[in-house]
Protein backbone atom coordinates (compact mmCIF):
# COMPACT_ATOMS: atom_id res chain seq x y z
CA UNK A 1 0.00 0.00 0.00
CA UNK A 2 2.91 2.59 0.55
CA UNK A 3 6.71 2.39 0.19
CA UNK A 4 9.17 4.15 2.74
CA UNK A 5 12.89 5.22 1.64
CA UNK A 6 15.18 3.52 4.24
CA UNK A 7 18.54 3.94 3.22
CA UNK A 8 21.48 6.13 1.59
CA UNK A 9 23.05 5.31 -2.09
CA UNK A 10 24.56 1.70 -1.31
CA UNK A 11 26.64 1.80 -4.37
CA UNK A 12 29.19 4.18 -3.44
CA UNK A 13 27.80 6.72 -5.71
CA UNK A 14 28.61 10.26 -4.50
CA UNK A 15 26.06 13.26 -5.27
CA UNK A 16 28.74 15.47 -4.50
CA UNK A 17 30.14 13.76 -7.85
CA UNK A 18 31.11 15.88 -11.03
CA UNK A 19 28.49 14.82 -13.95
CA UNK A 20 30.64 16.57 -16.79
CA UNK A 21 31.65 14.78 -19.18
CA UNK A 22 31.65 10.69 -20.41
CA UNK A 23 31.20 8.44 -17.81
CA UNK A 24 34.11 6.33 -17.57
CA UNK A 25 34.98 3.28 -15.59
CA UNK A 26 36.91 5.16 -12.92
CA UNK A 27 34.25 7.94 -12.49
CA UNK A 28 30.91 5.47 -13.06
CA UNK A 29 30.39 4.33 -9.69
CA UNK A 30 30.56 7.83 -7.95
CA UNK A 31 27.91 8.77 -10.45
CA UNK A 32 25.48 6.75 -9.68
CA UNK A 33 25.62 3.86 -12.39
CA UNK A 34 25.93 0.61 -9.94
CA UNK A 35 22.94 -1.36 -8.93
CA UNK A 36 21.93 -3.11 -5.72
CA UNK A 37 22.33 -6.59 -7.17
CA UNK A 38 21.35 -8.63 -4.10
CA UNK A 39 19.20 -7.99 -0.35
CA UNK A 40 19.38 -11.10 2.02
CA UNK A 41 17.17 -10.19 5.55
CA UNK A 42 17.67 -12.38 8.16
CA UNK A 43 15.15 -14.78 9.32
CA UNK A 44 16.82 -15.12 12.69
CA UNK A 45 16.34 -11.05 13.18
CA UNK A 46 13.97 -8.62 11.29
CA UNK A 47 16.06 -5.81 11.97
CA UNK A 48 19.40 -7.08 10.13
CA UNK A 49 19.67 -6.55 6.60
CA UNK A 50 22.11 -7.24 4.10
CA UNK A 51 22.75 -5.89 0.36
CA UNK A 52 25.27 -6.06 -1.85
CA UNK A 53 26.32 -3.86 -5.11
CA UNK A 54 27.50 -4.52 -8.62
CA UNK A 55 30.11 -2.22 -7.55
CA UNK A 56 31.71 -3.95 -5.15
CA UNK A 57 30.32 -3.02 -1.79
CA UNK A 58 28.47 -4.94 1.09
CA UNK A 59 25.93 -2.79 3.68
CA UNK A 60 24.09 -3.91 6.92
CA UNK A 61 21.73 -2.61 8.73
CA UNK A 62 20.95 -4.00 12.01
CA UNK A 63 18.25 -1.54 13.20
CA UNK A 64 15.98 -2.16 10.59
CA UNK A 65 17.16 0.60 7.81
CA UNK A 66 17.75 4.00 10.31
CA UNK A 67 21.65 3.39 10.20
CA UNK A 68 23.74 1.61 7.77
CA UNK A 69 27.38 0.02 7.62
CA UNK A 70 30.20 -0.16 4.58
CA UNK A 71 31.35 -3.84 5.70
CA UNK A 72 32.65 -4.56 2.55
CA UNK A 73 35.68 -7.26 2.68
CA UNK A 74 38.97 -5.40 2.85
CA UNK A 75 40.72 -6.01 -0.73
CA UNK A 76 37.54 -6.41 -2.80
CA UNK A 77 37.97 -3.66 -5.91
CA UNK A 78 35.89 -1.86 -7.63
CA UNK A 79 32.82 -3.42 -9.82
CA UNK A 80 33.38 -6.91 -8.09
CA UNK A 81 29.84 -7.88 -8.21
CA UNK A 82 28.14 -8.84 -5.40
CA UNK A 83 25.61 -11.46 -7.40
CA UNK A 84 24.50 -13.12 -4.02
CA UNK A 85 24.43 -12.77 0.12
CA UNK A 86 22.78 -15.85 2.17
CA UNK A 87 21.84 -14.39 5.23
CA UNK A 88 22.95 -17.24 8.02
CA UNK A 89 20.21 -19.50 9.37
CA UNK A 90 21.61 -20.31 12.88
CA UNK A 91 23.35 -17.23 14.19
CA UNK A 92 22.47 -14.06 12.88
CA UNK A 93 25.99 -12.08 12.72
CA UNK A 94 26.57 -14.78 9.70
CA UNK A 95 26.28 -14.25 6.25
CA UNK A 96 27.87 -15.73 3.29
CA UNK A 97 28.39 -13.76 -0.15
CA UNK A 98 29.40 -14.94 -3.87
CA UNK A 99 31.23 -12.41 -5.79
CA UNK A 100 31.30 -12.58 -9.81
CA UNK A 101 34.38 -11.20 -11.07
CA UNK A 102 34.33 -12.15 -14.76
CA UNK A 103 33.43 -8.60 -16.13
CA UNK A 104 37.34 -7.56 -14.41
CA UNK A 105 38.43 -11.11 -16.32
CA UNK A 106 39.17 -12.55 -13.26
CA UNK A 107 37.32 -15.45 -13.87
CA UNK A 108 38.63 -17.13 -9.79
CA UNK A 109 35.98 -17.78 -7.87
CA UNK A 110 35.25 -15.59 -4.37
CA UNK A 111 33.12 -16.31 -1.81
CA UNK A 112 32.92 -14.64 1.53
CA UNK A 113 31.71 -16.11 5.21
CA UNK A 114 31.36 -13.71 8.14
CA UNK A 115 30.48 -14.53 11.83
CA UNK A 116 30.75 -11.10 13.40
CA UNK A 117 28.11 -8.97 11.20
CA UNK A 118 31.04 -8.43 8.68
CA UNK A 119 33.76 -6.94 11.00
CA UNK A 120 35.78 -9.58 9.30
CA UNK A 121 35.50 -11.82 6.56
CA UNK A 122 36.63 -15.02 5.25
CA UNK A 123 37.60 -16.18 1.89
CA UNK A 124 36.23 -20.00 1.31
CA UNK A 125 37.21 -20.98 -2.27
CA UNK A 126 39.36 -23.81 -1.36
CA UNK A 127 38.86 -26.88 -3.51
CA UNK A 128 36.62 -25.07 -6.40
CA UNK A 129 38.29 -25.25 -9.80
CA UNK A 130 40.28 -21.78 -10.06
CA UNK A 131 38.80 -20.85 -12.76
CA UNK A 132 34.65 -21.56 -12.25
CA UNK A 133 33.52 -18.01 -11.00
CA UNK A 134 31.14 -18.77 -8.48
CA UNK A 135 27.66 -16.50 -8.49
CA UNK A 136 25.75 -17.88 -5.70
CA UNK A 137 26.12 -19.67 -2.54
CA UNK A 138 23.60 -21.10 0.16
CA UNK A 139 23.65 -22.59 3.58
CA UNK A 140 21.64 -25.21 4.48
CA UNK A 141 18.53 -24.26 6.31
CA UNK A 142 18.49 -27.62 8.65
CA UNK A 143 22.35 -28.24 9.31
CA UNK A 144 24.75 -26.09 10.30
CA UNK A 145 28.24 -26.04 8.49
CA UNK A 146 26.53 -27.44 5.20
CA UNK A 147 26.93 -24.71 2.16
CA UNK A 148 25.78 -25.50 -1.68
CA UNK A 149 27.38 -22.97 -4.41
CA UNK A 150 26.30 -22.59 -7.96
CA UNK A 151 29.72 -22.14 -10.56
CA UNK A 152 30.46 -21.63 -13.82
CA UNK A 153 31.12 -25.13 -14.23
CA UNK A 154 28.66 -26.84 -12.34
CA UNK A 155 27.52 -27.28 -8.01
CA UNK A 156 29.98 -27.75 -5.18
CA UNK A 157 29.34 -28.31 -1.06
CA UNK A 158 31.14 -27.84 1.38
CA UNK A 159 30.08 -29.65 5.25
CA UNK A 160 32.56 -27.22 7.47
CA UNK A 161 31.43 -24.10 6.57
CA UNK A 162 33.27 -23.27 3.18
CA UNK A 163 36.30 -24.25 4.77
CA UNK A 164 36.89 -26.93 1.67
CA UNK A 165 34.65 -27.82 -1.16
CA UNK A 166 34.00 -30.75 -3.29
CA UNK A 167 32.46 -30.91 -6.44
CA UNK A 168 28.58 -31.97 -6.39
CA UNK A 169 28.09 -32.35 -10.19
CA UNK A 170 26.48 -36.03 -10.90
CA UNK A 171 25.26 -36.02 -14.22
CA UNK A 172 24.56 -32.16 -14.24
CA UNK A 173 25.83 -30.65 -17.34
CA UNK A 174 29.13 -28.94 -17.46
CA UNK A 175 26.97 -25.76 -17.42
CA UNK A 176 26.64 -22.63 -15.32
CA UNK A 177 24.71 -22.02 -12.16
CA UNK A 178 23.62 -19.13 -11.90
CA UNK A 179 21.76 -19.72 -8.44
CA UNK A 180 20.52 -22.73 -6.56
CA UNK A 181 17.83 -22.88 -3.53
CA UNK A 182 17.15 -25.99 -0.68
CA UNK A 183 14.00 -26.55 -0.36
CA UNK A 184 13.46 -28.73 2.20
CA UNK A 185 15.28 -31.60 1.56
CA UNK A 186 16.18 -30.59 -2.74
CA UNK A 187 18.49 -28.54 -4.24
CA UNK A 188 17.09 -26.96 -7.06
CA UNK A 189 19.96 -25.21 -9.23
CA UNK A 190 19.10 -22.59 -12.28
CA UNK A 191 21.29 -23.21 -15.11
CA UNK A 192 22.24 -20.74 -17.60
CA UNK A 193 20.83 -22.85 -20.84
CA UNK A 194 20.59 -26.11 -19.53
CA UNK A 195 17.12 -26.18 -17.81
CA UNK A 196 16.19 -26.14 -14.33
CA UNK A 197 17.70 -29.18 -12.21
CA UNK A 198 16.94 -30.83 -9.22
CA UNK A 199 19.18 -32.73 -6.34
CA UNK A 200 16.31 -34.69 -4.69
CA UNK A 201 17.20 -35.84 -1.30
CA UNK A 202 20.20 -34.33 0.64
CA UNK A 203 20.03 -36.07 3.82
CA UNK A 204 23.47 -37.77 2.99
CA UNK A 205 25.27 -34.23 3.02
CA UNK A 206 23.64 -33.21 5.95
CA UNK A 207 24.62 -35.68 7.94
CA UNK A 208 28.28 -35.79 6.58
CA UNK A 209 28.34 -32.20 8.39
CA UNK A 210 27.83 -34.22 11.62
CA UNK A 211 29.39 -37.68 10.57
CA UNK A 212 32.42 -37.23 8.75
CA UNK A 213 34.70 -40.15 8.57
CA UNK A 214 35.77 -43.21 6.39
CA UNK A 215 34.10 -45.97 8.39
CA UNK A 216 30.73 -47.69 7.31
CA UNK A 217 27.81 -45.88 7.75
CA UNK A 218 23.87 -46.06 7.21
CA UNK A 219 23.04 -42.66 6.38
CA UNK A 220 19.31 -41.82 7.71
CA UNK A 221 16.35 -41.95 4.74
CA UNK A 222 14.92 -38.93 4.15
CA UNK A 223 10.60 -39.50 4.59
CA UNK A 224 8.84 -41.72 1.49
CA UNK A 225 5.50 -41.06 0.01
CA UNK A 226 3.73 -44.34 -1.09
CA UNK A 227 3.50 -42.70 -4.61
CA UNK A 228 1.83 -44.82 -7.24
CA UNK A 229 4.18 -44.91 -10.91
CA UNK A 230 2.48 -43.88 -14.17
CA UNK A 231 0.35 -47.28 -15.56
CA UNK A 232 -0.46 -45.54 -19.02
CA UNK A 233 0.16 -48.09 -21.55
CA UNK A 234 2.50 -46.17 -23.85
CA UNK A 235 5.48 -46.51 -26.11
CA UNK A 236 8.56 -44.45 -24.41
CA UNK A 237 10.61 -42.39 -26.26
CA UNK A 238 13.74 -43.77 -27.85
CA UNK A 239 16.79 -43.05 -25.38
CA UNK A 240 18.34 -40.13 -27.83
CA UNK A 241 15.01 -37.76 -27.32
CA UNK A 242 14.87 -35.37 -24.53
CA UNK A 243 13.13 -35.92 -21.51
CA UNK A 244 12.59 -34.92 -18.10
CA UNK A 245 13.08 -38.14 -15.51
CA UNK A 246 10.93 -38.18 -12.51
CA UNK A 247 12.46 -39.12 -9.32
CA UNK A 248 12.32 -42.84 -7.98
CA UNK A 249 9.24 -43.93 -6.36
CA UNK A 250 10.22 -45.46 -3.15
CA UNK A 251 12.40 -44.78 -0.38
CA UNK A 252 15.89 -43.44 -1.21
CA UNK A 253 18.36 -45.26 1.15
CA UNK A 254 22.41 -44.02 0.84
CA UNK A 255 24.82 -45.66 3.11
CA UNK A 256 28.80 -45.78 2.91
CA UNK A 257 30.66 -48.82 2.69
CA UNK A 258 34.15 -48.30 4.20
CA UNK A 259 37.12 -49.22 1.93
CA UNK A 260 38.39 -52.12 3.86
CA UNK A 261 36.21 -54.53 3.68
CA UNK A 262 35.76 -57.49 1.44
CA UNK A 263 32.85 -59.34 2.82
CA UNK A 264 29.01 -59.11 1.67
CA UNK A 265 27.16 -56.31 2.45
CA UNK A 266 23.34 -56.79 3.48
CA UNK A 267 20.20 -54.26 3.49
CA UNK A 268 17.07 -55.02 5.09
CA UNK A 269 14.23 -53.79 5.64
CA UNK A 270 12.17 -54.40 8.85
CA UNK A 271 8.01 -53.56 10.18
CA UNK A 272 7.32 -52.30 13.48
CA UNK A 273 7.25 -55.20 14.72
CA UNK A 274 10.31 -56.55 13.22
CA UNK A 275 9.37 -58.94 11.00
CA UNK A 276 11.56 -59.11 7.62
CA UNK A 277 9.82 -57.01 4.49
CA UNK A 278 12.74 -57.51 2.12
CA UNK A 279 16.00 -58.19 2.28
CA UNK A 280 19.07 -57.53 -0.34
CA UNK A 281 22.60 -58.79 -1.14
CA UNK A 282 25.22 -57.68 -2.64
CA UNK A 283 25.98 -61.16 -3.32
CA UNK A 284 22.78 -61.67 -5.12
CA UNK A 285 22.47 -61.21 -9.16
CA UNK A 286 20.09 -60.04 -11.19
CA UNK A 287 17.86 -62.35 -13.00
CA UNK A 288 17.79 -62.51 -16.91
CA UNK A 289 14.22 -63.31 -19.13
CA UNK A 290 14.32 -66.74 -19.87
CA UNK A 291 13.02 -65.77 -23.69
CA UNK A 292 13.65 -62.40 -25.00
CA UNK A 293 10.82 -60.31 -24.57
CA UNK A 294 8.41 -58.22 -27.00
CA UNK A 295 10.41 -54.75 -27.14
CA UNK A 296 13.65 -53.27 -26.93
CA UNK A 297 16.45 -53.98 -24.23
CA UNK A 298 16.52 -50.69 -23.41
CA UNK A 299 12.70 -50.86 -22.02
CA UNK A 300 13.63 -53.75 -19.60
CA UNK A 301 13.57 -52.70 -15.25
CA UNK A 302 17.05 -51.81 -14.41
CA UNK A 303 17.26 -54.14 -11.48
CA UNK A 304 18.22 -52.39 -7.97
CA UNK A 305 22.14 -54.30 -7.11
CA UNK A 306 23.17 -53.11 -3.54
CA UNK A 307 27.38 -52.57 -4.19
CA UNK A 308 30.09 -53.69 -1.55
CA UNK A 309 32.37 -51.10 -3.66
CA UNK A 310 34.18 -48.55 -1.02
CA UNK A 311 32.49 -45.52 -1.14
CA UNK A 312 29.38 -43.68 -1.16
CA UNK A 313 26.06 -45.55 -2.52
CA UNK A 314 22.17 -44.65 -3.34
CA UNK A 315 20.02 -47.66 -3.19
CA UNK A 316 16.43 -47.49 -3.54
CA UNK A 317 13.42 -49.45 -2.26
CA UNK A 318 10.46 -49.69 -4.22
CA UNK A 319 8.34 -50.10 -1.09
CA UNK A 320 7.03 -53.79 -1.85
CA UNK A 321 7.81 -57.01 -0.64
CA UNK A 322 10.46 -58.87 -3.00
CA UNK A 323 8.23 -60.48 -6.02
CA UNK A 324 6.30 -63.82 -4.95
CA UNK A 325 7.70 -65.88 -7.86
CA UNK A 326 10.47 -65.55 -11.04
CA UNK A 327 9.93 -65.91 -14.47
CA UNK A 328 6.44 -63.99 -15.38
CA UNK A 329 5.80 -61.44 -17.71
CA UNK A 330 6.15 -57.77 -18.08
CA UNK A 331 4.05 -54.76 -17.04
CA UNK A 332 3.10 -52.18 -20.66
CA UNK A 333 2.97 -49.49 -18.20
CA UNK A 334 6.25 -47.76 -19.02
CA UNK A 335 7.84 -45.50 -16.80
CA UNK A 336 11.21 -43.42 -16.83
CA UNK A 337 11.96 -45.87 -20.29
CA UNK A 338 11.22 -48.50 -17.96
CA UNK A 339 8.56 -51.31 -17.59
CA UNK A 340 8.27 -53.76 -15.06
CA UNK A 341 8.57 -57.18 -13.74
CA UNK A 342 5.56 -58.87 -13.17
CA UNK A 343 3.79 -60.07 -10.42
CA UNK A 344 5.27 -57.42 -7.88
CA UNK A 345 5.21 -57.72 -3.90
CA UNK A 346 2.52 -55.61 -2.22
CA UNK A 347 3.27 -52.43 -1.86
CA UNK A 348 3.56 -51.66 2.54
CA UNK A 349 1.29 -50.29 4.44
CA UNK A 350 2.40 -46.33 5.47
CA UNK A 351 4.16 -46.57 9.07
CA UNK A 352 7.09 -46.62 10.48
CA UNK A 353 9.93 -49.14 9.24
CA UNK A 354 14.01 -49.69 10.25
CA UNK A 355 16.16 -50.09 7.58
CA UNK A 356 19.16 -52.08 8.83
CA UNK A 357 22.61 -52.15 7.03
CA UNK A 358 25.24 -55.27 7.73
CA UNK A 359 29.17 -54.76 6.75
CA UNK A 360 31.34 -56.93 7.74
CA UNK A 361 29.53 -58.25 10.65
CA UNK A 362 28.19 -55.01 11.74
CA UNK A 363 24.97 -53.68 12.05
CA UNK A 364 23.74 -50.17 11.27
CA UNK A 365 20.18 -49.11 11.61
CA UNK A 366 17.61 -45.78 10.99
CA UNK A 367 14.63 -45.30 11.21
CA UNK A 368 12.06 -45.09 7.90
CA UNK A 369 8.71 -42.85 7.70
CA UNK A 370 6.37 -44.27 4.97
CA UNK A 371 3.63 -41.42 4.11
CA UNK A 372 0.29 -41.74 2.13
CA UNK A 373 0.49 -39.93 -1.27
CA UNK A 374 -1.30 -36.57 0.20
CA UNK A 375 -4.22 -36.92 -2.85
CA UNK A 376 -5.36 -40.11 -1.87
CA UNK A 377 -8.06 -39.90 1.02
CA UNK A 378 -7.85 -43.68 2.09
CA UNK A 379 -7.80 -44.15 5.46
CA UNK A 380 -5.56 -46.49 7.66
CA UNK A 381 -8.43 -49.08 7.59
CA UNK A 382 -8.54 -49.42 4.10
CA UNK A 383 -4.82 -49.79 3.62
CA UNK A 384 -4.72 -52.34 6.24
CA UNK A 385 -7.62 -54.42 4.83
CA UNK A 386 -5.86 -54.37 0.99
CA UNK A 387 -3.14 -55.06 2.53
CA UNK A 388 -4.62 -57.83 4.53
CA UNK A 389 -5.88 -59.53 0.93
CA UNK A 390 -2.46 -59.05 -0.70
CA UNK A 391 -0.38 -60.41 1.77
CA UNK A 392 -2.76 -63.52 1.63
CA UNK A 393 -2.04 -63.93 -2.09
CA UNK A 394 1.15 -63.02 -1.97
CA UNK A 395 2.22 -65.48 0.66
CA UNK A 396 -0.26 -67.98 -1.34
CA UNK A 397 1.67 -67.28 -4.57
CA UNK A 398 5.62 -67.52 -3.18
CA UNK A 399 4.23 -71.09 -1.76
CA UNK A 400 2.81 -72.41 -4.94
CA UNK A 401 5.66 -71.37 -6.81
CA UNK A 402 7.78 -73.17 -4.55
CA UNK A 403 5.70 -76.24 -5.07
CA UNK A 404 5.81 -75.92 -8.61
CA UNK A 405 9.75 -75.69 -8.83
CA UNK A 406 9.90 -78.78 -7.00
CA UNK A 407 7.39 -80.89 -9.20
CA UNK A 408 9.67 -79.57 -11.93
CA UNK A 409 12.75 -81.01 -10.62
CA UNK A 410 10.75 -84.24 -9.47
CA UNK A 411 9.91 -84.48 -13.55
CA UNK A 412 13.65 -84.28 -14.42
CA UNK A 413 14.84 -86.79 -11.99
CA UNK A 414 12.43 -89.14 -13.62
CA UNK A 415 13.36 -88.66 -17.52
CA UNK A 416 16.49 -90.61 -15.64
CA UNK A 417 14.38 -92.79 -13.58
CA UNK A 418 10.60 -93.05 -15.82
CA UNK A 419 7.61 -93.30 -13.86
CA UNK A 420 4.73 -92.48 -16.01
CA UNK A 421 1.78 -92.49 -13.55
CA UNK A 422 3.40 -90.70 -11.30
CA UNK A 423 4.59 -87.99 -14.15
CA UNK A 424 0.74 -88.00 -14.91
CA UNK A 425 -0.45 -87.05 -11.12
CA UNK A 426 2.46 -84.04 -11.20
CA UNK A 427 1.64 -82.63 -14.23
CA UNK A 428 -2.05 -83.15 -12.97
CA UNK A 429 -1.04 -81.22 -10.29
CA UNK A 430 1.48 -78.40 -11.52
CA UNK A 431 0.45 -78.43 -14.81
CA UNK A 432 3.39 -78.25 -17.70
CA UNK A 433 5.74 -75.34 -18.41
CA UNK A 434 5.40 -73.50 -21.46
CA UNK A 435 6.88 -75.02 -24.74
CA UNK A 436 6.29 -78.69 -23.62
CA UNK A 437 2.59 -78.67 -24.53
CA UNK A 438 1.81 -82.20 -26.32
CA UNK A 439 -1.55 -83.57 -26.84
CA UNK A 440 -1.46 -84.46 -23.37
CA UNK A 441 -0.61 -81.40 -21.67
CA UNK A 442 -3.17 -79.39 -23.99
CA UNK A 443 -5.51 -81.25 -22.63
CA UNK A 444 -4.24 -80.75 -19.10
CA UNK A 445 -3.63 -76.55 -19.85
CA UNK A 446 -7.45 -76.73 -19.36
CA UNK A 447 -7.55 -78.13 -16.19
CA UNK A 448 -7.56 -76.28 -12.70
CA UNK A 449 -3.45 -76.72 -11.80
CA UNK A 450 -0.85 -74.56 -9.83
CA UNK A 451 0.41 -73.02 -12.94
CA UNK A 452 -3.12 -71.75 -13.81
CA UNK A 453 -4.34 -71.05 -10.64
CA UNK A 454 -0.51 -69.08 -10.16
CA UNK A 455 -2.04 -67.08 -13.06
CA UNK A 456 -5.00 -66.22 -11.70
CA UNK A 457 -3.67 -65.43 -8.55
CA UNK A 458 -1.30 -63.45 -10.06
CA UNK A 459 -3.58 -61.12 -11.69
CA UNK A 460 -6.04 -60.83 -8.70
CA UNK A 461 -2.73 -59.12 -6.90
CA UNK A 462 -2.98 -56.59 -9.67
CA UNK A 463 -6.61 -56.10 -8.91
CA UNK A 464 -5.86 -55.69 -5.31
CA UNK A 465 -3.47 -53.41 -5.82
CA UNK A 466 -5.01 -51.15 -8.59
CA UNK A 467 -5.27 -48.54 -6.65
CA UNK A 468 -5.19 -47.18 -2.42
CA UNK A 469 -8.56 -48.19 -2.04
CA UNK A 470 -9.86 -51.78 0.43
CA UNK A 471 -10.85 -54.60 -1.70
CA UNK A 472 -13.77 -55.19 -3.32
CA UNK A 473 -16.09 -57.76 -2.39
CA UNK A 474 -15.61 -59.33 -6.20
CA UNK A 475 -12.31 -59.04 -5.75
CA UNK A 476 -12.46 -61.04 -2.09
CA UNK A 477 -14.47 -63.76 -3.95
CA UNK A 478 -12.31 -64.60 -6.62
CA UNK A 479 -9.43 -64.96 -4.34
CA UNK A 480 -11.29 -67.10 -2.35
CA UNK A 481 -12.48 -69.46 -4.80
CA UNK A 482 -8.52 -69.78 -6.12
CA UNK A 483 -7.23 -70.22 -2.36
CA UNK A 484 -9.54 -73.45 -2.37
CA UNK A 485 -8.54 -74.39 -5.75
CA UNK A 486 -4.76 -73.92 -4.73
CA UNK A 487 -5.29 -75.49 -1.06
CA UNK A 488 -6.98 -79.04 -2.69
CA UNK A 489 -4.08 -79.01 -5.42
CA UNK A 490 -1.16 -78.36 -2.76
CA UNK A 491 -2.84 -81.34 -0.69
CA UNK A 492 -2.70 -83.61 -3.46
CA UNK A 493 1.01 -82.69 -3.54
CA UNK A 494 1.62 -83.21 -0.24
CA UNK A 495 0.09 -86.98 -0.63
CA UNK A 496 3.24 -87.43 -3.07
CA UNK A 497 5.83 -86.15 -0.41
CA UNK A 498 6.25 -82.49 -1.51
CA UNK A 499 6.07 -79.54 0.86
Amino acid sequence: MSWQHISPDLTGADPNASQSGPPTIENAKTRGYGAIYTVAPSTLDGNVIWTGSDTGMIYLTRDDGKTWENVTPSGLSDWSKISLIDAGHFDAGTAYAAVDRHRLDDMSPWLYRTHDYGKTWTKIVDGIAPNAFAPAVREDQMSKGLLVTGTEFGVYFSVDDGSHWNTLQQNLPNTPVHDLVIKNNDVVAATHGRSFWVLDDISPLRELAQKAGSTSYLFRPALAVRVRRSVNNDTPLAPEEPQGENPPAGAVIYYRAAPSHQQEITLEILDQSGQLVRRYSSNARPSTPRTPPPFPDYWLPRPETLSAEPGMHRFIWDLRYAPPAAGGGYAMAVANIQTESLPRGPLVVPGSYRIRLTVAGQSYEQPLEVRVDPRVKANAQDYAQQFALAKRIYDSLRQSSQTVRQIDERRAQLKQQPNPELDRKLIAIAGVPRGEEDEEGAAAANAVTLRRVSTSLSHLLGVVESADAPPTKQAGDATAEALRQMNDLMAKARELGLK
